[in-house]
């Protein structure tokens, strides 16, 4: 018993000697020391014993500001040394070490204290994780002291992208997203991948929530991968950030739509006298796909009667890729062929005169007539020039096959054939561009067949080559190409289907005397409603050409029933090109006249489609010639000698 109680007082005697060895350490510095005490750390950087948090500390450090934060966004990392073995507090080498899931510690950042003690580090990590911090105080490469541990989080910065997976052309493709975090006025761009790259489609900023949204019209069908790119947490700064690509498909539809058309909307592309009205004509809307395989919309005016196989043709040459470069009415380019054909324009209706030939009505002027790409498919007329003339000269050479290019096996072709269609291709001067219906039943007959003020309502397909003679009329009554000066011979032309005739292997060819009555006609000039003029009963044309300039000059002689009706042809005639000044001419066709008599009359008519050419009629009895040159005729007194000589034989 006596034993056991001078064992505890031992016991409390020890206890107390080491509180008091221990508070008085603490008062003098001595840390060192507890270097071999339990709890205690390595003093070596990098070694560490069993427990990793020292029982006691004069070294701490704070919970970083703020604990979580997202990338390259900056925190704030602090912490107090309270006291050193030789008393001091300032200028003490601090070292800030890391380490992230579980690995070794390795020194990071490094400091000194400023006067109380005190010591702190400002960092802004670009990799999302979590990792442990601590502290060292280093004298001399060894570490005295460690902190307690604290642990920074570092977020991953993100941008999101939506977009919906399906939409139909000539919609909006929308697209959404965010930053994380959320940054206002954040610029975002768009791109999209093509031929295997990325390719910007545009760019927009962030709403204050770090939202954005983008749109853009989807004119480019298929299937297409698109991403947003942020350049960082700060506007212009920070490393890039990049969405998931997301995929959308965009469907192409061709989307039909038929109305009618107005006078007014048609413009300089009708005048009184064409062969069909606003009211057999239809506006054709419709998709297509341009070379660069954006699809847009566009029209075509056609007679109503082939409106199914217009919209056929388009909805297969949409869906196989066959590519147009733009659909836009003839009265957009003034009513003027060689302009819309310069634009490489494709369209139909158009009342007007064969390009290249004053005398002869074009399909197209009854809206059943199409020019596709006109100037990747060129156009030859009957005297040998080619039309768009520099644009589509490398299309003439069709080995070298190019987009929106026509061939007899293309598809396009293939389809307009089996709806009954013929193509210029074929041709011995080739309209590669050129497609019209090798029949006529469809449309409406004329009304009034003895007016020759009006067109023909049909389209005269020709049968066979055309006859020399016409009734009465033969070589004879043609004059010789010397009234046109020196310098000019007779002409053999192939002719063609759109002309509407083929070649005979001579200069002079019969012509249906209503249509070649109506084409001497300037038509459009002045609208006089009302006006009959009488119908011939034959006509014969003949045809020259110039050896020094290749160009060309035409005749038609009309024969009619009487003299009376002759005169009231030419007449009319005299009268309709007085209404073609310039004030009233339509685009397109202006006459200049320069004598006027009883039984002649000379000038000169200006076609935008068909250039300039001099003229001279002649009325001699029951018979009326028009003489149309392209160059000017060297004695115009003399050619109406020679043209009413010949009349009168």
């Amino acid at each position: 018993m006596f034993a056991d109680r001078r064992l505890t007082q031992t016991y409390s005697l020890l206890f107390s000697a080491l509180m008091i060895w221990t508070v008085t350490g603490q008062a003098f510095g001595l840390t060192n020391e507890r270097a071999s005490l339990p709890g205690s750390i390595s003093t070596t950087a990098g070694q560490t014993s069993s427990e990793e948090v020292p029982a006691v500390s004069d070294l701490s450090l704070e919970r970083p500001h703020p604990p979580k934060v997202f990338e390259e966004r900056e925190v704030s990392i602090v912490g107090t040394l309270t006291a050193t073995s030789d008393g001091g507090l300032a200028g003490k080498r601090i070292v800030l070490d890391r380490r992230a899931d579980g690995a070794r510690w390795s020194p990071w950042l490094r400091t000194k204290t400023d006067a109380v003690g005190g010591f702190s580090f400002t960092v802004a990590l670009r990799q999302p994780r979590t990792i442990e911090l601590r502290a060292r105080h280093v004298v001399n490469g060894e570490t005295v002291e460690t902190s307690n541990l604290q642990t920074l989080t570092v977020l991953n910065r993100s941008l999101s992208l939506h977009a919906r997976q399906r939409y139909v052309t000539f919609g909006d493709v929308a697209m959404s997203g965010e930053t994380r975090p959320a940054v206002a006025s954040a610029r975002i761009v768009l791109q999209r991948l093509r031929d295997g790259r990325w390719r910007k489609l545009g760019a927009t900023t962030t709403r204050a929530d770090g939202s954005y949204g983008y749109r853009m019209p989807n004119r480019q069908p298929g299937k297409w991968r698109v991403r947003a790119l942020w350049n960082g947490a700060r506007p212009g700064g920070g490393t890039r950030e990049v969405s998931v690509a997301r995929r959308y498909e965009v469907r192409v539809v061709l989307a039909p739509e038929v109305e009618r058309v107005t006078t007014k909307e048609l413009g300089a592309t009708w005048h009184a006298g064409c062969p069909v009205g606003a009211s057999s004509l239809r506006n054709v809307s419709l998709t297509f796909r341009k070379y660069n395989g954006v699809v847009k919309r566009g029209v075509l005016v056609v007679h109503s009667s082939i409106v199914s196989e217009v919209i056929s043709v388009w909805r297969m040459a949409l869906r196989t890729g066959y590519p147009f470069r733009s659909l836009i009415s003839v009265a957009e380019f003034g009513g003027s062929d060689p302009r819309s054909m310069w634009h490489d324009n494709t369209s139909a209706f158009n009342c007007r005169a064969v390009t290249g030939d004053p005398y002869s009505l074009s399909p197209h002027s009854y809206g059943t007539a199409i020019d596709i790409n006109t100037v990747r498919n060129p156009y030859q007329d009957s005297s040998g020039r080619w039309w768009p003339h520099r644009k589509g000269a490398s299309y003439r050479n069709r080995s070298n096959a190019r987009p929106g290019m026509l061939f007899g096996a293309s598809r396009v072709t293939s389809q307009l054939r089996r709806f009954g269609f013929q193509w210029g291709g074929y041709w011995s001067h080739p309209d590669y561009q050129h497609f019209d219906p090798a029949f006529s039943s469809r449309l409406a007959p004329s009304a009034t067949p003895d007016n020759a003020a009006e067109a023909p309502a049909t389209v005269r397909q020709p049968s066979g080559p055309a006859p020399t003679k016409a009734g009465p009329l033969s070589r004879a009554d043609v004059p010789d190409p010397t009234l046109l000066g020196k310098g000019w011979q007779r002409d053999v032309e192939p002719g063609g289907t759109e002309e509407g005739w083929l070649g005979n292997g001579t200069s002079v060819r019969a012509r249906d005397p209503h249509e070649a009555a109506n084409g001497a006609l300037p038509l459009g000039c002045a609208d006089r409603p009302g006006l009959v003029l009488p119908v011939p009963t034959h006509a014969l044309q003949g045809s020259y050409r110039s050896v020094a300039t290749d160009d060309p000059a035409r005749v038609v002689v009309l024969q009619f029933s009487s003299s009376r009706e002759a005169r009231g042809y030419f007449v009319g005639l005299t009268t309709l090109l007085d209404g073609c000044d310039e004030a009233d001419g339509p685009a397109g066709l202006v006459v200049r006249k320069l004598a006027t008599q009883p039984t002649y009359n000379l000038g000169d008519r200006h076609y935008g489609n068909a250039g300039r050419w001099s003229e001279v009629d002649v009325l001699a009895g029951d018979r009326v010639a028009v003489l149309l040159s392209s160059r000017p005729i060297g004695d115009e007194r003399a050619a109406v000698r020679a043209l009413r000589a010949a009349a009168l034989e």
